[in-house]
């Protein structure tokens, strides 16, 4: 059976909006009661962790190494995406790997040296494995100022060499990435946006203990229970997930969409969401 088709009998059997993390709760028919047996493989069960992992994502190795660079711009050179930490480790849950795919959605645009700064960004990304189970993730993209002799390393020359190309200043750039089963964007966002300012400023506790407090609050269960945190910079984050019976989380800002389209195009894609009609969104910037 489909999820539409499980989503419409969990919707008019137990009054559920959303697919039930099992069947047990259904009541059972004659008609039905051998189809629980089978529907209850299929569906599978997150887990109560409200956040996965904390990865840093940079530049690694340059996919020219070692080749002649001196007529190009450093902005044009190419590099594979790289993990240079990750809380907790990498093979920590069995239930979630990391997927190997990873770097291609936190650098969409490819890993570029930048010449000029940019200003930090955040844009968000969803992971869909073989099994229709669901990885959210944030990204605080930022870029930091670099020294010629690291991006001589980079490049796989020496410094001064003749074979690197014209620089002045050089920007890094840094992916700060949350994943999680589920959709807290808000919270990926004002998280990965403290945890920035931590690490710009003096502070009394190591950056991995703010980090690991964050990975440790707990899931709140669904109906009014909230959970508060207030450990990053003195900002309280406030959780909570809607009841069952009610319409699915949605913890993201309508703002953009009001700002990018006109009230007649909005009225339209609503109209093919409500028939349940495929839509896709172009757009030339990744944050929105």
């Amino acid at each position: 059976m489909s999820d539409r088709e499980i989503w419409i009998q969990a919707k008019y059997d137990s009054k559920l909006f959303v697919i039930p993390n099992t069947i047990s709760s259904m009541p059972a028919t004659p008609n039905n009661s051998t189809e629980q047996t089978s529907l209850s493989s299929e569906i599978n069960i997150l887990p109560p962790r409200l956040l996965d992992f904390f990865l840093s994502v940079s530049v690694g190795q340059c996919t020219d190494f070692g080749s002649d660079f001196s007529l190009i711009s450093v902005d044009s050179i190419n590099f594979n995406p790289q993990i240079t930490s990750c809380l907790p480790g990498l093979n920590h849950y069995k239930d979630t790997p990391i997927p190997s795919h990873l770097g291609s959605f936190v650098f969409p645009q490819g890993v570029h040296l930048s010449s000029e700064e940019i200003a930090p960004y955040f844009f968000t990304f969803v992971l869909t494995d073989v099994s229709a189970v669901k990885l959210y993730g944030g990204v605080l993209q930022i870029y930091e100022l670099i020294e010629p002799e690291e991006v001589a390393a980079l490049l796989g020359h020496p410094p001064g060499s003749p074979l690197l190309p014209q620089m002045n200043l050089v920007y890094m750039p840094k992916s700060l990435v949350l994943l999680s089963h589920y959709p807290f964007y808000n919270l990926f966002r004002c998280s990965l946006e403290q945890i920035y300012r931590i690490s710009l400023s003096s502070s009394p506790l190591p950056m991995e203990r703010y980090i690991s407090n964050l990975l440790q609050v707990p899931l709140p269960p669904h109906g009014c229970i909230e959970v508060s945190y207030c450990s990053l910079a003195d900002c309280t984050l406030t959780i909570s997930r809607p009841p069952k019976n009610q319409l699915p989380m949605v913890d993201f800002s309508y703002r953009p969409l009001f700002t990018c389209l006109s009230v007649d195009n909005i009225l339209l894609i609503f109209s093919y969401l409500m028939y349940e009609h495929k839509i896709c969104f172009a757009s030339d910037s990744i944050a929105l």
